[in-house]
């Protein structure tokens, strides 16, 4: 009776887990099927973008002059290349050109003794740049000591140069995507709970400032890298990367957001809203509103709220400014 029980639970078993791998090969185990391509046509891939202003910009940080060169003349087709052959260089120029990726190496030490990568992380307007180390050092340890330094990548000298240049595109478009999430999120009011990484503490810290301010139709760029700690490049440029919009254009599209969700809630009239988000002009507020929201604020009051609304204030670009320099 237990053998021809225990025999029947047997056969159950066999049966569900024919079932699972079954489902298991139809849907989770497929494997993923890589392209075949020669390391020549990786290389046109990589290098046949068209020259543009809008190419990101790469600062390479090395003593070694002989290395730095080379690696200037392969990136300079497809990248803005600044070059520095000390850290106090390469320190002043990541603060004034605020690159889109950092190459330097792992005992790169400034005048202080502190690790580079480490002075990079730890400086307000540099902390989120992405750096990649460089090292000859192979051991576990060395790997270990970049990682904990704040470096994004290691990569081992001699290194292969497309493997490189792979490894850097791949952080920048990790950036480029972050930062869409960001400048999608910077105007609504849970964007900024639980925040982790440098740019969320620096973009909780560009809300606090705009919101505290979104009534003073005086607060300009001056007064806003003031309250920042930054210089006006410094604040440009960072938010910039982050959320990929200017001061003016964040701060216009948080008054104009602020003003729909105000009208949306009859919190006052027309007049009344665009006073209390920074316009002094109700004339010139309904010409921004219409632009960003394509309707009147009149007629907004009257339309259902619209779950596009928060995005479309995002993603639309306006050639009108609400703060003065």
């Amino acid at each position: 009776m237990r053998r021809r029980a225990g025999e029947k639970c047997g056969e159950c078993f066999r049966a569900l887990g024919a079932g699972l791998h079954q489902a298991r090969t139809n849907t989770l185990m497929k494997p993923y099927i890589f392209p075949t391509f020669s390391e020549p046509e990786i290389f046109l891939s990589l290098s046949s973008e068209p020259r543009s202003n809008n190419r990101c910009t790469l600062l390479i940080i090395d003593t070694d002059e002989s290395l730095a060169a080379s690696l200037a003349t392969a990136f300079q087709n497809n990248y803005n290349v600044h070059v520095a052959t000390t850290s106090e260089h390469g320190l002043a120029l990541a603060q004034r050109v605020m690159p889109d990726l950092i190459l330097t190496e792992l005992m790169m030490l400034t005048n202080e003794g502190m690790p580079l990568c480490a002075q990079l992380k730890q400086q307000n307007c540099t902390c989120h740049i992405p750096v990649i180390l460089l090292s000859e050092q192979t051991d576990h340890y060395s790997r270990m000591k970049g990682l904990y330094l704040g470096a994004d990548d290691f990569v081992v000298r001699p290194f292969h140069f497309l493997e490189l240049q792979m490894r850097i595109q791949n952080l920048i478009q990790s950036r480029k995507m972050l930062q869409q999430k960001y400048s999608k999120a910077a105007t609504q009011q849970t964007a900024v709970a639980n925040m982790l990484s440098e740019d969320e503490r620096f973009l909780q810290q560009v809300m606090a400032v705009a919101e505290k301010n979104i009534e003073n139709s005086s607060f300009n760029i001056a007064a806003f890298a003031r309250e920042m700690g930054l210089s006006r490049a410094q604040l440009y440029r960072r938010l910039i990367a982050v959320t990929g919009y200017s001061a003016n254009d964040f701060m216009r599209r948080l008054r104009l957001q602020r003003a729909a969700e105000m009208l949306h809630k009859k919190v006052g009239n027309v007049s009344e809203v665009a006073y209390r988000v920074g316009f002094t002009s109700l004339s010139y507020f309904a010409r921004c509103f219409k632009e960003h929201h394509q309707t009147s604020p009149s007629d907004y009051t009257r339309q259902p709220q619209r779950p596009e609304a928060t995005d479309r204030v995002i993603r639309v670009k306006s050639k009108s400014e609400v703060w003065h320099d």
